[in-house]
């Protein structure tokens, strides 16, 4: 009846509605084209199909599992093929082990790789090869030829019936082909594939590498992008160095992981999910006994020494950017290992990397992940913390390390090179590199990846709405520890958060410079900088550098009654934050420091100036009785006073600094004298 009713149907309206073929000879066209590539799966699978079958025959060959190869069912292992290049799969009749054996460098990485990695889920390819190789369901299979039968007639009919009643219903249709043609081939273009991901059809496209991103070709690397979150892969006239610089616990172990996975082996045949990134390489580095892991950069850094493991790692390098089309990115959070405060040297081992692969400054960038809120980074050094704080409290994690010289420098190293991304940013850039400073407040507000992130705006891979086209699906594993950070309240957090926020805010100034020239840029910025006073520019620039403030003034926060530690050198966190809400705190240290010592100075002071005036008080009384009496004694003779007035003189030339008690004993003495003198007379 529905095929009768469409006859009816569509010969009633055929010359009121010339349009209504038009759209059916469309739709033929567009199930033929998806015939035509299901068609080309089935050439992959080896089934024989020649390309030249009708459309139903070839949608219905997708719903049937493979055919058995022979008619006598399975076959004997050991039964010779007649044509080893072409023929279908071979069912046997018993289950077989085949090993490769290598041996070494005779493709051997190649093959097993392949057999390991050649079909990938998600990819259009195996989800045909998938579908057609599992059992399916009876009643389904019935179904659904039943609606393609019906489909198929109901367009013959409909086609059959406009023929009636159109004079050139070929030129339509030819018409029509050459439009949908022209029209299939720009929608599948490699740009749509790899935005959208979702296209089914267009397999032979996936044999294909990424096309060239503009008409123009290749483009200068500073060239900015003018949607930095949608765009096609775009390619270098010249290769780069990228250098991902952690620093740590900022998802550094997240995004080397997830680099070296999708970009170690460049575009491989038959990976869509490779495509994204296709022009770069993570270079894989051999070792003795396998493949390093992702942590083996890291070692240029901490094994400085080591030259036989620099020089594979060197070798690996110059081996990917050989490869590549746009060049190599190489990632450790080691490379946060700069400045003062650094344990190891990071500046040494970066420029090797580049001499050894000839590059000038402006063709390296290193890429720095901002934290936010910067407590979050600060509290997750403490939960990873190895040896013997490996399960330690925050508590324990600071008070037992300040009166320990070598863990001290050890938290002196997480604080000022670890947590200091602004800082390793101001001394790349001094060496003429650039830097890319990623804000993953930012990210995370606008609910991004910071893997993505980094794919998308630094090595510009093809993207769409800030996601890697082909790999949207695909986010970095966490790595996160749980423990209790239980020792300070919400205030006191708050604290540290705000002095870590103060101390990025001395380097604003500084890299302005190098951000108004382009050297450095900022990727979602958010936080950074949010909370800057430009009124307190000096306090700011005070804290860089400043490690020592920072630790003491988060170890003033705790007790540490196991370890009791001694500021009285130091500076509490009300002191190092330094803003107004701490003036009261400033006016009692001031009481405590420098007043109540300028009062006791004084008070003995004035204690001793008192004994001072007393004694001068008694001493003048005393030389007032001396002379009282002296007076009331009779001179009798001149000699005597001759004798006088001779030690009278010689008293004025010693001074007024002779002591007054001499000339009190002189009176005393007089009288005998005068006395003797008279015996004599």
């Amino acid at each position: 009846m529905k095929l009768s009713r469409a006859v009816i149907i569509s010969s009633c309206l055929c010359f009121l509605s010339p349009m209504l073929v038009h759209a059916n000879t469309n739709s033929a066209l567009l199930r033929e084209s998806s015939s035509s590539s299901l068609s080309s799966t089935n050439r992959l699978l080896a089934e024989g199909d020649s390309g030249g079958e009708a459309e139903a025959e070839g949608e219905a060959a997708q719903d049937k599992p493979p055919p058995s190869p022979t008619d006598s069912g399975p076959q004997d292992p050991n039964t010779p093929v007649h044509d080893k290049d072409n023929h279908q799969p071979i069912l046997f009749n018993r289950k077989q082990l085949v090993l490769f054996g290598g041996p070494h460098k005779s493709a051997s990485t190649s093959v097993e790789e392949f057999m390991a990695n050649g079909c990938d889920e998600t990819s259009t390819y195996c989800i045909h090869f998938i579908s057609a190789v599992k059992p399916s369901n009876k009643n389904t299979n019935t179904k659904n030829k039943r609606r393609k039968n019906c489909k198929m007639k109901l367009s013959r009919a409909v086609i059959i019936s406009s023929c009636l009643c159109l004079l050139s219903p070929m030129l339509v249709h030819a018409n029509t082909n050459s439009a949908l043609v022209r029209e299939s081939s720009s929608s599948s273009s490699s740009t749509n594939r790899l935005l959208a991901e979702g296209d089914s059809g267009g397999e032979a496209a996936q044999d294909k590498p990424p096309p060239s991103p503009t008409d123009s070709g290749p483009q200068d690397p500073n060239t900015p992008v003018h949607d930095k979150d949608n765009h096609q892969p775009i390619l270098f006239n010249r290769k780069q160095l990228v250098l991902f610089g952690g620093p740590h616990k900022s998802a550094s172990t997240s995004v080397e992981e997830f680099m070296a996975q999708w970009a170690e082996g460049g575009w491989k045949h038959g990976h869509p999910h490779t495509k994204a990134l296709g022009y770069w390489r993570w270079p894989r580095v051999m070792g003795t006994y396998g493949t390093h892991g992702t942590k083996v950069f890291g070692r240029l850094v901490t094994e400085p020494s080591n030259d036989i493991l620099h020089k594979s790692i060197m070798d690996s390098i110059a081996e990917s950017m050989e490869e590549a089309e746009n060049g190599v990115i190489v990632g450790t959070e080691e490379f946060d290992q700069v400045g003062p405060d650094a344990t190891y040297k990071a500046l040494p081992a970066i420029k090797k990397v580049i001499r050894h692969l000839d590059l000038n400054n402006e063709d390296v960038t290193i890429v720095l992940n901002y934290r936010s809120p910067r407590l979050d980074q600060w509290v997750s050094i403490w939960k990873h913390e190895e040896g013997d704080f490996m399960d330690s409290t925050y508590e324990d994690f600071l008070c037992m390390s300040h009166n320990d010289p070598a863990e001290r420098r050890r938290r002196y190293d997480m604080l000022g090179a670890q947590m200091n991304p602004l800082g390793a940013a101001q001394v790349f850039l001094e060496e003429g590199w650039k830097v890319k400073l990623i804000d993953m407040g930012g990210v995370e507000a606008q609910d991004k990846d910071i893997s993505h992130v980094i794919g998308c705006r630094v090595l510009l891979g093809g993207c769409l709405d800030g996601f890697l086209g082909s790999l949207g699906d695909e986010l970095p594993r966490e790595n996160a520890v749980e423990k209790p950070f239980d020792e300070l309240n919400d205030e006191e957090s708050g604290k540290m958060e705000q002095l870590f926020e103060n101390r990025d805010c001395g380097y604003q100034h500084s890299l302005q410079k190098w951000i108004e020239s382009g050297q450095m840029e900022i990727e979602y910025q958010d936080s950074l900088w949010k909370t800057c006073d430009s009124k307190r520019k000096s306090y700011y620039s005070s804290l860089v550098g400043a490690t020592d403030v920072l630790f003491n003034a988060f170890l003033s926060q705790l007790e540490c009654k196991d370890n009791p530690h001694d500021l009285r050198d130091g500076i509490t966190m009300d002191q190092a934050l330094g803003n107004n809400n701490t003036l009261g705190h400033m006016i009692n240290g001031f009481v405590e420091a420098v007043l109540i010592p300028l009062v006791f100075l004084g008070g003995v002071g004035y204690v001793m100036m008192m004994m001072f005036k007393g004694k001068q008080q008694r001493r003048l009384d005393e030389r007032g009785i001396a002379v009282s009496q002296a007076e009331m004694t009779p001179y009798p003779s001149s000699a005597f006073q001759d004798d006088h007035e001779e030690e009278t003189e010689e008293g004025e030339e010693e001074g007024d600094e002779g002591d007054s008690d001499d000339d009190v004993e002189e009176v005393y003495q007089d009288p005998p004298r005068s006395e003797d003198a008279e015996d004599g007379e």
